[in-house]
């Protein structure tokens, strides 16, 4: 199919506008997809990724965790946090966790839900270690489908009560040593 003038000057423009290249169809919502995550990990200073001041969670003799609002920079996923744990030895662990769209989060199955969202992300982790994993405990569950490579780790996670399930979420993160 080929594309109308209007799609191929509104693709042009947006090329133009965030210097990438958006390939036709199919192939651009993944493309644009491994673009994200790159783009997301080239942030130098992932504190710029907050839309607000960060709140204390925890503090320690070792370590302080803080947490504030986080822009969405992924496409159709919202409710961004930004979780930052400073350690007395100067590393900093950075997470950027973002719910996904509700219609991809559905059923009972935590561990399929979350398969499901990481499924339209998988190929962007070609050569990474992957891992699901289930757990259930007093009436609550946690499902994980985990990618790692080196210090880059991504989970697709969901999580909550038998009977309230959440979204599921991306879960980016990121470690700093000095």
């Amino acid at each position: 199919m080929i594309p109308s003038r209007k799609a191929f000057f509104c693709t042009a423009i947006l090329s133009m506008i965030t210097g990438s290249i958006l390939l036709p169809h199919a192939a651009q919502g993944q493309a644009a997809d491994c673009n994200q995550i790159a783009n997301i990990y080239a942030i130098t200073d992932w504190r710029t990724l907050a839309t607000g001041p960060f709140k204390e969670m925890q503090k320690g003799e070792s370590l302080r965790h803080t947490r504030a609002d986080a822009k969405s920079v992924l496409t159709n996923f919202d409710r961004c946090i930004l979780d930052m744990t400073e350690y007395s030895s100067g590393t900093t662990d950075f997470s950027y966790v973002c719910e996904a769209p509700n219609s991809t989060a559905g059923g009972k199955d935590y561990l399929a839900a979350a398969k499901a969202v990481a499924a339209q992300w998988k190929s962007c982790f070609a050569g990474w270690s992957e891992r699901p994993s289930s757990i259930s405990a007093l009436g609550t569950t946690m499902a994980t489908m985990e990618f790692r490579e080196g210090d880059k780790k991504i989970w697709f996670i969901r999580e909550g009560s038998d009977s309230e399930p959440e979204p599921v979420k991306i879960a980016i993160f990121k470690k700093l040593r000095k």
